[in-house]
């Protein structure tokens, strides 16, 4: 709840040091509910926890790391499993 209120906090600030601080803090708080919920084997936290992580990095212009997070995302929920094209019409 502590990681949404700096969300919030930071998307109705103007650009400036105080949204980037409730960007970080947000930040920092969903990569690390989405670490610890990864290791517990908790699918639905850690897809939760990682997808904000993403967004507020992407927030932070961190391109990069969103990528990262989102492809980690992915991996916790069973990767491409279940995704696959369907067969075509016969």
């Amino acid at each position: 709840m502590l990681a949404r209120t700096h969300k919030d906090l930071a998307l109705r600030e103007a650009e400036g040091p105080r949204r980037s601080e409730h960007l970080m803090a947000g930040f920092r708080l969903y990569e690390r509910a989405f670490e610890s919920a990864r290791k517990r084997g908790a699918v639905a936290d850690a897809s939760y926890t990682g997808i904000n992580a993403a967004t507020m990095a992407v927030f932070m212009d961190d391109l990069a790391g969103a990528r990262r997070i989102a492809s980690a995302v992915r991996e916790a929920c069973g990767g491409d499993e279940g995704r696959k094209a369907p067969e075509p019409a016969a």
